[in-house]
């Protein structure tokens, strides 16, 4: 009865192999398969033998002897993975590789110099630094594998979030500026308003800058980084005071001046050689004796 010993396929190679232990002198042996010869033994080995059942026969000069014996399909065998890489960018700091061409009967291995960082049956793997990765395919039977790389690259630098000192209007300049503490290289800044750009920094200053809120940008090559600011409106200012004079006469011994173009927003003081004399909300001042006398309009809502 012959003896053997089979080598089923394996992942890289479909065909089986069988081996005759002990081959005998005028004996040939052939492998059949419903009566139909197949496959002959030479020098004891039936080489790339297709998976299937067959009766090993041992053929001598009158009679002969046979056996039975299988060879196992080719474990199933993983295709190559395909793969969408998200690389970092502004808004994200880590890599996902996603395999677009999953399979049930596989499992996914995410390796690094040769080293598994990660598996699972989805094929997504997510939070990863860039570098170099293997990305490998490997059936959950027969253990068969398939591989690719991918890179991840390295994420795009991102210019840091502008610190700035905003100076508003004030009494005499309705203009404000704003002035940024740290300018980096490759950067500009700008502000902007409604998506619309309004000024451009000149030296990490912005000179002349209306009234109202903005955006400011720090662009980079690739990232942005942003904040918001506001620049106040000017302080309300009185008019200058103007005014109507009583000088004394031959009915009147003392002086009377009435600011004519008073204002609620505002107090109007009396001096005379740099002295506050009085202070009156109606712009009236009486009784003065004959002098030179400076009227000013002072705002409530302001330091104007």
């Amino acid at each position: 009865k012959p003896q053997f010993t089979v080598t089923h396929p394996n992942c890289s190679n479909a065909k089986g192999r069988v081996a005759l232990s002990v081959l005998e002198d005028n004996v040939s042996y052939r492998l059949t398969q419903s009566g139909l010869l197949k496959f002959t033994a030479s020098n004891g080995i039936f080489s790339d033998v297709d998976p299937g059942s067959f009766q090993i026969e041992a053929i001598g000069q009158s009679c002969s002897n046979a056996d039975t014996l299988k060879v196992n399909d080719k474990p199933w065998n993983p295709n190559k993975p395909t793969k969408d890489v998200l690389h970092p960018n502004c808004s994200r700091a880590k890599g996902l590789i996603t395999i677009t061409n999953t399979d049930s009967r596989a499992s996914y291995y995410l390796r690094q110099s040769g080293v598994d960082k990660a598996n699972n049956d989805l094929g997504v793997f997510d939070l990863l630094d860039s570098g170099d990765y293997e990305i490998v395919a490997i059936g959950k039977v027969g253990s068969c594998g398939a591989g690719d790389t991918a890179r991840v690259n390295g994420r795009p630098a991102i210019p840091g979030k502008p610190q700035f000192v905003v100076t508003h209007p004030t009494c005499s300049n309705g203009k404000g500026s704003v002035k940024l503490n740290t300018v980096e290289e490759n950067v500009a800044y700008r502000l902007t308003q409604n998506g619309l750009q309004k000024f451009t920094a000149s030296n990490g200053f912005f000179s002349d800058v209306d009234p109202g809120s903005f955006q400011i940008d720090a662009v980079g090559v690739s990232c942005n980084n942003s904040d918001s600011l506001k620049v106040n409106d000017k302080p309300w200012n009185p008019n200058r005071p103007t005014f109507s004079l009583t000088h004394p006469n031959c009915d009147r011994a003392k002086g009377l001046i009435t600011v004519t173009n008073t204002d609620s927003r505002s107090t109007f003081h009396l001096k005379q050689n740099g002295v506050t004399l009085a202070i009156q909300a109606s712009g009236q001042f009486d009784n003065l004796d004959d002098g030179l006398y400076e009227v000013t309009a002072a705002s409530l809502v302001s330091t104007c």
